[in-house]
């Protein structure tokens, strides 16, 4: 044997020694969670292991980083000099005692495409016809049976298969009677007998359109927005999910600030929500829009053409969303919406950039090679136990890394003056700021005397039993509070209450016989991940009247 194939033995035993350690913390965590779940009901979520792997695969494990098993799997390779676009598959280990999942590796070019393959062979399963769904689609119980022999054993992937397919006309109805009975077209002899290639960017057309029609059909819009050029333009441009939400508004003429306020405001006593008539149908209909782009955008692209890769900025729960997905895999339906949710942002992949033809950049590619593996490999990668307290200490010291101001939310609060509430602005604050720093941004913006005599009330009245004063006030007070100083807005508890007030004492002039009490109103209206490279905090929205009186 050479040296040169002694090397090369050596490369792959180890990118997949390091790989395999990488997928035993979704082994133990998918294991340590079916474990304990009802006994009775556990097995109807191992159909759809394979979605439940690609969340957690493309979920960071520490929250706000590019720390994906994706993005580590990529860097692994890159580190090995294996193939970029070779992709991790949850494999179920002796089905019928579910003991553990096992892994496999599967390469994605341009030449040898799985989902080619699996055409094929769905081709294959329809002959000489096949009775389906008067929709269209695989039934239930079909789609189970297919996605046993395909490169990715999701139901969901053997439907989306079919669908494409019945898009690109390679089924023909066969009369019948009380079934929806399909058999291979003529022109599927064509497109099948084309190369690997070709066959690939015909099914990467036709989900393009069919990711137009279903965005189109699934969402409830006056306008049509969801455009095969727009479509296109989301593969060769990503964007942030937030930025997809607002541009599909904006086009519609809405600012989602807007209505995300909309959303959070008090409905008076007495008044229907429907008061509020279009702009509350839009803000509901933001879940769905969530669900929708996963379904025909992120996944069809992401998990199963591999041409962008998706990044959640949260960790994936593995308790809480196995026993979640248990309880719905009892209604297929309900199954098959409840694996879809809207990752916090995308990259293009090697093999998106050579299929569109695209010059990588900082905006469209993130090069994993940068999260330098050399420096891992003998340190958080030497075994599974390394790893593990790796991702346990780093999820615990993160926000310490930059002096305890990391946050992991920015909380949106609407301020206004109790004595004019037509002056008013949004903050956008750490959810790891006191509120002793709270203070201090809205004196600057609301031109206050910082002159630490204030108390916030965790309420909508001045109640004293949730009061948090400033330094100052604590020490004079007989019955200790918990002072601002202390108090991190993470800490409150705006799940039952939204509003604080503030009341800043002492404002005017030391001449002033009676110095006067200015009020401020806050409502947390939403919470959400920093955004990269943003600084916080920072200020928002505002009034009129609040950029009029010069008060900003």
């Amino acid at each position: 044997m050479t040296n040169f194939r002694k090397l090369a033995i050596f490369v792959e035993e180890n990118y997949i020694k390091y790989i395999n350690t990488l997928h035993n913390l979704f082994e133990d965590g998918f294991m340590e969670a079916y474990r304990t779940a009802n006994n009775k009901k556990r097995r109807r979520v191992l159909p759809y292991l394979q979605a439940i792997h690609r969340r957690g695969y493309y979920a960071t494990l520490v929250e706000h980083t590019p720390l994906s098993p994706a993005n580590l799997a990529e860097c692994i390779g890159a580190h090995f000099g294996e193939a970029r676009d070779k992709y991790p598959v949850a494999v179920l280990r002796t089905p019928s005692k579910v003991q553990g999942v096992d892994l496999r590796v599967v390469e994605y070019t341009l030449e040898d495409h799985p989902a080619v393959a699996d055409m094929r062979l769905l081709m294959d399963y329809c002959v000489p016809h096949i009775d389906l769904h008067e929709n269209n689609c695989l039934t239930d119980t079909q789609a189970l049976e297919v996605a046993e022999f395909l490169s990715i054993n999701d139901p969901h992937y053997a439907s989306f298969l079919l669908e494409l397919a019945v898009w690109m006309k390679m089924l023909s109805k066969v009369p019948s009677l009380y079934v929806q009975r399909m058999q291979l077209s003529k022109k599927s002899v064509d497109i099948l007998g084309q190369s690997d290639e070709d066959l690939l960017r015909d099914i990467i057309d036709a989900a393009v359109q069919m990711t137009a029609w279903g965005l189109g059909n699934s969402i409830p819009m006056p306008e049509h927005i969801f455009t095969e050029s727009f479509v296109r333009s989301l593969l060769t441009h990503p964007l942030e999910t937030d930025e997809i939400f607002a541009r599909v508004f904006e086009v519609m003429g809405y600012d989602i600030d807007d209505l995300l306020e909309i959303g959070n405001m008090p409905v008076p006593d007495g008044m229907s929500p429907d008061h509020f008539g279009v702009d509350m149908e839009l803000l509901s209909g933001t879940f769905v829009m969530g669900i929708v782009l996963d379904r025909f955008f992120f996944t069809p692209f992401g998990h199963f053409l591999r041409l962008i890769r998706p990044l959640y900025a949260l960790p994936f729960a593995f308790s809480e969303e196995v026993k979640d997905y248990i309880n719905v895999c009892e209604d297929p339906e309900e199954a098959f919406v409840a694996f879809f949710a809207p990752c916090s942002s995308y990259t293009l992949t090697d093999l998106g950039l050579e299929v569109l033809g695209i010059a990588k950049n900082k905006e469209n590619y993130f090069d994993a090679s940068e999260l330098q593996f050399e420096n891992m490999k003998d340190t958080i990668f030497v075994d599974d136990e390394s790893l593990k307290t790796f991702v346990e200490m780093a999820t615990f010291l993160s926000p310490l890394a930059f002096g305890g101001k990391l946050p992991r939310l920015i909380y949106t609060f609407r301020v206004r003056l109790e004595a004019d509430n037509s002056v008013w602005m949004h903050l956008h604050v750490p959810d790891n700021f006191t509120l002793a720093e709270l203070y201090d941004e809205i004196t600057h913006y609301f031109e206050l005397k910082n002159n630490d005599d204030y108390s916030f009330f965790h309420d909508k009245i001045e109640n004293r039993f949730a009061e948090y004063p400033s330094a100052k006030r604590a020490a004079k007070s007989k019955n200790p509070k918990p002072p601002a100083d202390d108090s991190h807005l993470h800490e409150l508890d705006f799940e039952h209450m939204n509003h604080l007030i503030l009341a800043a004492y002492n404002q005017n002039s030391l001449f002033a016989k009676e110095p006067p009490t200015i009020r401020l109103q806050l409502e947390r209206l939403s919470e959400k991940p920093p955004e990269p490279g943003e600084m916080y905090p920072q200020p928002g929205r505002m009034s009129k009247n609040m950029r009029l009186k010069n008060i900003y």
